[in-house]
């Protein structure tokens, strides 16, 4: 991402909240958001209520760097910092998406343990027909 404005807007995004919306649960004033998601820069206070209410370090809002979630502390010691931006990522979804993704997870995960032909075959969780699941990189359905 490019500027401050536009990874203010795409978390904004993420949540599904209108700028009136985040300038209420943020306690901001009306055309705050707007004005940030042009490029002005969040006052200190408001920096940090960001950064708290998205899960993001204020580094990342403000240079698109060190784009790891505060509860990384609670992170795997073996966790690199591409499981940390995925993770950080994860926090952003609706809890029908997570479900979504913790289903292809757990689906990956049983093909691991039932070897390693590419493919992994599991059958859904009420017992009803086993099915083929190939996954393709960079690609999941929400």
């Amino acid at each position: 991402m490019d500027g401050i404005g536009e990874r203010i807007r795409c978390l904004r995004e993420a949540r599904k909240l209108s700028m009136n919306e985040l300038e209420d649960l943020l306690g901001a004033s009306r055309g705050s958001v707007n004005k940030w998601e042009k490029g002005s820069i969040p006052g200190g206070r408001y920096l940090v209520l960001l950064s708290d209410f998205f899960s993001v370090s204020t580094d990342w809002i403000l240079r698109g760097e060190e784009y790891l979630p505060k509860a990384a502390k609670g992170m795997p010691a073996g966790a690199s910092t591409e499981d940390l931006k995925l993770f950080n990522k994860f926090l952003l979804l609706t809890e029908r998406q997570k479900g979504r993704i913790e289903g292809h997870v757990d689906e990956m995960l049983e093909g691991m343990t039932e070897g390693s032909t590419g493919r992994i075959s599991s059958s859904s969780h009420n017992g009803n027909q086993s099915k083929e699941f190939t996954p393709r990189p960079g690609h999941i359905d929400f």
